[in-house]
């Protein structure tokens, strides 16, 4: 391989199958894009098709994050597709948006901001994929479910919940007890 790639690469590089016209090529490769400058086999495309992708559930959840929104009446204050900016002061997205404000097509124009939209993927990869072990749960519906739980009400809360429903300790933390339990419903 030319470059190792990390795993959220890797799923972007899944996501983008669909809108790219990708050839193999006579070794069995696939040539990513020039964005990711990175070779990848087929072993390692289907090893990560087994298990969830973090695009298909952030796509899920954010056709209910909405985009921009600045109500007085909110607890979150000023919001960007569910990202508080009270609660996610020092996000860089912050910057971006700010400085559209006084644009004409506010906030209209921030939905064709290409290194928004990855930095707000970003963001919710880190907070909540990543610390519920998405990238580790065999069921896509299952991964969806659990992430648009913890995005709604919280990291512990939607684990929590989780173990409830698998009837295992409440720790609100996904340990190996948690993704084991969830991951044997799909074997």
């Amino acid at each position: 391989l030319k470059t190792m790639l990390n795993s959220f690469q890797l799923l972007m590089f899944i996501s983008m199958l669909t809108f790219y016209n990708v050839d193999n090529t006579q070794d069995n490769k696939y040539l990513i894009s020039n964005d990711i400058a990175s070779i990848i086999t087929k072993d390692q495309i289907s090893v990560v098709q087994q298990t969830a992708n973090f695009i298909i559930a952030f796509n899920l959840t954010m056709k209910f994050e909405g985009g921009y929104v600045n109500d007085p009446n909110d607890n979150g204050g000023e919001t960007y597709k569910g990202i508080s900016r009270k609660y996610n002061s020092k996000w860089a997205g912050w910057e971006i948006i700010d400085t559209y404000k006084q644009n004409k097509n506010f906030p209209k124009i921030l939905n064709s901001l290409p290194k928004l939209e990855l930095m707000v993927q970003e963001l919710y990869k880190k907070i909540y994929w990543d610390k519920m072990r998405g990238d580790e749960i065999l069921d896509q519906k299952s991964a969806n479910h659990l992430f648009d739980s913890c995005v709604s009400f919280g990291i512990s809360e939607g684990i929590q919940l989780l173990q409830n429903s698998l009837s295992i300790s409440k720790t609100g933390k996904m340990d190996d007890a948690t993704l084991n339990a969830l991951n044997s419903l799909s074997q």
